[in-house]
């Protein structure tokens, strides 16, 4: 089954469908939440299943969100982000674009094939630690209930997106996998091999907004990609 399909029987059966909203956790999440809209689907482009290597990103909550549910199915998110945005249009140094050019980077290490970070849109998928969204304002972090009421849903959502990389970005997505996975010692600074339930590599990124620690980080880009290269191989080997 093709992922995006997959991801909406997902939601469906677990009620966090934008068009069927029926989680148990909607009442709590909602309380004291006048703006609270419901929740949007994983970003995962057409190219995605196919590409090598598949990279995602697991974010925090999205900030800010459309009330209309129709715009946050999967369907409609592949279509915002991988047709409508323009990436060079984007405020350099912002997340958005931060996260596209570190896609942009790890994909073409990786697979050899240089990419533009325009084009860097069809290979990676998004995800959010947070279904939902409470529109607070300047799009400060959701409340911690709702982090922790959605961390149920994750493990078999990165099942189906099925990352060979995935790069967690601020603290809530790090607690969020380091309270899921069992995963390895560290490989290099922040990058972990985890074992199980499925296997993948795991790089932790400061949020952009972390300014000097992220900076320092975004500086020693080239190590990291050299340690991914080089472990890359105990994805499909007995590596422990």
């Amino acid at each position: 089954m093709d992922i995006i399909k997959a991801i909406d029987k997902y939601y469906r059966e677990n009620g966090i469908h934008s068009l069927r909203f029926r989680c148990q956790y909607k009442r709590a999440c909602s309380s004291n939440s006048p703006n609270f809209t419901g929740p949007k689907s994983a970003f995962v482009p057409d190219k995605y299943n196919d590409s090598f290597p598949r990279i995602a990103f697991l974010s925090l909550d999205s900030g800010d969100s459309v009330i209309d549910p129709h715009e946050r199915t999967p369907k409609a998110v592949r279509r915002q982000e991988q047709i409508e945005c323009k990436v060079t249009k984007l405020p350099k140094g912002r997340h958005w674009y931060e996260t596209h050019y570190w896609a942009q980077q790890i994909y073409s290490a990786i697979s050899g094939k240089r990419i533009s970070l325009e084009g860097t849109k069809n290979y990676f998928s998004h995800l959010n630690s947070v279904k939902c969204c409470q529109n607070k304002p300047h799009s400060k972090e959701a409340d911690p209930i709702l982090f922790q009421n959605c961390r149920q849903y994750l493990p078999q959502e990165l099942k189906l997106i099925a990352p060979h990389i995935l790069v967690s970005q601020g603290n809530r997505a790090r607690e969020a996998i380091t309270d899921i996975f069992r995963f390895k010692n560290k490989l290099y600074k922040n990058i972990h091999l985890i074992l199980s339930p499925d296997k993948f590599l795991w790089v932790h990124t400061y949020h952009p907004g972390s300014r000097d620690y992220y900076r320092n980080q975004k500086e020693d880009l080239g190590n990291i990609l050299k340690v991914l290269r080089d472990n890359m191989l105990c994805l499909t080997t007995a590596c422990t």
